[in-house]
């Protein structure tokens, strides 16, 4: 479904977002469907696809990355008004997509922390104030 190979060494977020969903774009699909609907899933699709047009990790790209982040860590399945809580309900805690959700939101978890470590070596007054341990 989402054939991205890297051309070229870039940042570790490209690369690993890349690979992501290169390597678990079905799943991430999937996974989107079961825990968000349709619209998620077109998400995991769109973001897919703006990963390949970019070649970078843009602003865009990390908010949809952060938003697919929030599904699968459940942030919002609690709040009756939400899709997420209907949806998660009918997920028994025993089927196999569960190990594989969980998985993944290491992955996206992975991808969010190479971006922020990115965006701090972008950003040196920010590492130089930062207090050091004695």
């Amino acid at each position: 479904m989402f054939d991205l190979v890297p051309t070229e060494s870039r940042d570790e977020s490209f690369v690993l977002a890349s690979c992501l969903f290169s390597e678990h774009g079905h799943e991430l699909a999937e996974a989107a469907a079961m825990l968000g609907g349709a619209s998620a899933e077109a998400k995991v699709v769109s973001c897919a696809l703006q990963i390949v047009e970019a070649g970078t990790i843009t602003p865009h790209i990390e908010m949809a990355l952060i938003s697919l982040f929030r599904l699968f860590s459940l942030e919002r399945v609690g709040d009756p008004e939400c899709i997420e809580t209907i949806l998660f309900m009918g997920i028994s805690p025993s089927s196999p997509q569960v190990e594989t959700i969980c998985l993944l939101t290491d992955m996206l978890a992975n991808i969010l922390d190479a971006i922020d470590v990115a965006a701090l070596a972008h950003c040196p007054d920010v590492v130089a104030d930062q207090p050091t341990a004695v």
